[in-house]
């Protein structure tokens, strides 16, 4: 390509090979939020621009998560990938589900010392 990035269908290609998971939408949040994290690594070991990440990203939602993303996305015309998961978070992986698991994180214990004073 002559603007040095790689072409959408490559980058699909990309995709497929390394077994992106589909989310189908009906999981708990900690599911959702692991599902998340595995698909932002996938975008950066392919060194995926940001502009393709939400056209990409559609073809691993299934299911529920299909039909909410379809209801979604007829908002508007263009989304970026900010926008993309904060509405994902909103529906998948609420506010209390990050919450806890951050009091699960912090109450964690490494040897002797709990993750905050491990880390301080």
């Amino acid at each position: 390509a002559v603007s040095g990035r790689p072409p959408y269908l490559e980058l699909m290609g990309q995709m497929q090979r390394i077994d992106t998971p589909i989310f189908e939408g009906r999981v708990g949040p900690e599911e959702a939020d692991e599902w998340r994290l595995r698909l932002e690594q996938n975008f950066r070991y392919i060194r995926c621009p940001e502009e393709y990440q939400v056209e990409l990203v559609v073809h691993y939602l299934g299911g529920d998560a299909h039909l909410w993303w379809q209801a979604i996305e007829a908002r508007r015309a263009v989304w970026t990938w900010s926008e993309f998961l904060a509405e994902f978070n909103a529906k998948y992986f609420l506010q209390e589900a990050r919450d806890r698991l951050h009091i699960r994180f912090m109450a964690l214990s490494q040897g002797e010392s709990s993750v905050h004073e491990y880390d301080a």
